[in-house]
């Protein structure tokens, strides 16, 4: 038993190394070589004896990337402490089953000895267990293996295969790294795991200044980004609306003339019912002034007493005169767990309650909606948490998009390293299907990248301010755009049926 314990410490460490590959460290080699040590240990054990340090690597991972949990729950939730911990602790247990269950299906299900076999059986099963993580209760595809290469050399692959292509790539990496270092004393053996190793970085070096989609310099776009930077805890108290509105109004007015005038989530601290004057008026200056206003309000339906996260856009927006039902708008779809709505309402509504865990209850928007149309621009809408679901960004862009636009606000996290993770998510998702991103949030990571996906500009966390920059939209599509991950789960299952025909005496 000590010697369990032993190695399910040291694992846990490991596992907590490989979060160096993230956001804000960026030390991409990090994430593949932890998941490597990983793979030495658990090939040739039983399923269990797998499963039981790869939960350990999971909860070392989990709980060195996500730790930032802790601020919304005992800051803003105003939990005690041990409550707190507690709902960490919990969370941080339900995402280390994801590699205990990858472990127990790869030494349960594939041979351990035929090391081809084995290899491309890695980053398939990952890709399974990776998929269920992003869809079962809503999905929290936080941390998946492909964005600690977000800035790391395979990043040109995201066009092709996406974030999670990119994890498949890693895990076969890590696969054949594994095998290396099981068979260093037999150097024979270690040439071909060796060339699996160095071909995806050869592939993503040829293609790294390879565009997908059409740069349309014609169509450059001059932008204002307001970052308000209201503290989370004053936002909606009813004496301090006004001084936020004013704020927005008077950075605005200096900005006028800019194609986009963009806000973060929720700028407005009040439903869209109660400022239909206020509307009005700024939606008369942005016409006067040639800009579009775009910005996030709650909106409010009385008659069914459904409450929405809205996008809108004033100005600008080929709507004569500000009517709230013709206006351009999106409607958050992926709504935060506990945060907007309670997934589960019967068992985890008591949870909420036990832990005195505040709660909203948010109405969907359609999961693919309409591109916005901002002074003849088209924007795919990623509100806040929406960002992380690549698939649901993947389907809401299309040839005319423009640009990719995400509003937030990671006030929530305050200082900790949540907010970088999230930009570090949003801009893969640039990487993904090629059209610049534009991110407005409260209190940072304010930023823009360009059409590959590097950042152009940034403002300082924390901090009053307005980023100016001009951007130049594409138009056209990339393959990841076109085929999603098609193409992976046609192996998976090509794998999966090889697995299932018999092979005589050589597959006994």
């Amino acid at each position: 038993m000590k010697k369990n314990f032993l190695t399910w410490l040291l694992f846990f460490i490991i596992g907590a190394l490989a979060i160096l590959g993230f956001a804000p460290f960026n030390l991409w080699f990090c994430t593949p070589f932890s998941f490597a040590l990983l793979l030495c240990k658990i090939k040739n054990k039983k399923a269990r004896q797998a499963s039981g340090i790869s939960f350990a690597w999971g909860l070392g991972f989990y709980l060195a990337g996500i730790n930032w949990i802790f601020v919304p729950l005992n800051t803003f939730g105003q939990l005690p402490i041990v409550g707190s911990l507690a709902l960490m602790g919990l969370l941080m247990s339900y995402l280390a089953l994801y590699p205990a269950l990858f472990a127990y299906g790869l030494s349960r299900f594939i041979p351990q000895k035929n090391t081809g076999i084995w290899i491309i059986a890695v980053p398939i099963i990952w890709f399974l267990t990776e998929g269920i993580r992003g869809s079962l209760l809503t999905g929290f595809p936080w941390l998946l293996l492909g964005y600690s290469q977000t800035d790391g050399p395979l990043h040109s692959l995201a066009p092709l295969i996406g974030v999670r292509g990119i994890s498949f790539v890693l895990c076969l990496i890590s696969a054949a790294l594994a095998q290396i270092l099981l068979t260093l004393r037999q150097p024979k053996l270690a040439w071909k795991p060796l060339l699996i190793v160095f071909l995806p970085f050869i592939i993503s070096l040829l293609l790294e200044n390879k565009l997908w989609t059409r740069l349309q310099p014609n169509r450059a776009t001059s932008l204002a980004l307001i970052q308000g930077n209201t503290p989370q805890e004053k936002k909606w108290i009813p004496s301090e609306r006004w001084p936020i509105i004013n704020q927005y109004s008077q950075l605005t007015a200096e900005n006028w003339g800019k194609d986009l005038i963009i806000w973060p989530e929720a700028a407005i601290p009040a439903f869209e019912m109660q400022l239909p004057h206020y509307l009005t008026d700024l939606d008369n200056l942005g016409k006067k002034h040639h800009s579009a206003i775009i910005t996030g309000i709650l909106d409010i339906d009385l008659k069914t007493n459904a409450y929405f996260n809205d996008v809108i856009v004033l100005g600008k927006n080929n709507v004569p005169i500000y009517n709230k039902k013709e206006i351009p708008r999106y409607t958050k779809h992926h709504l935060v767990p506990f945060g907007e709505f309670i997934p589960l309402k019967p068992l985890f509504k008591r949870l909420a309650n036990l832990f005195n865990l505040p709660y909203s209850s948010f109405s969907r928007g359609a999961y693919q909606q309409k591109n916005l149309v901002a002074n003849n621009r088209y924007l795919a809408v990623a509100t806040c948490y929406e960002i992380i679901f690549s698939q649901q960004v993947n389907a809401n862009v299309n040839a005319q998009t423009d640009f990719i636009l995400t509003l937030s606000n990671d006030s929530w996290f305050g200082h900790s390293i949540g907010p970088l993770q999230h930009m570090q998510i949003a801009q893969m998702r640039a990487r993904e299907l090629q059209k610049p991103l534009i991110r407005v949030t409260n209190s940072g990571v304010t930023a823009t990248t360009n059409a590959w996906g590097d950042i152009t500009e940034k403002l300082p966390q924390f901090k009053t301010d307005v980023l100016t920059k001009t951007l130049i939209p594409t138009a056209g599509s990339t393959p990841f755009n076109r085929f999603g991950y098609k193409p992976l789960w046609f192996i998976t299952v090509l794998f999966s049926l090889y697995l299932l025909i018999p092979h005589g005496k050589k597959r006994k």
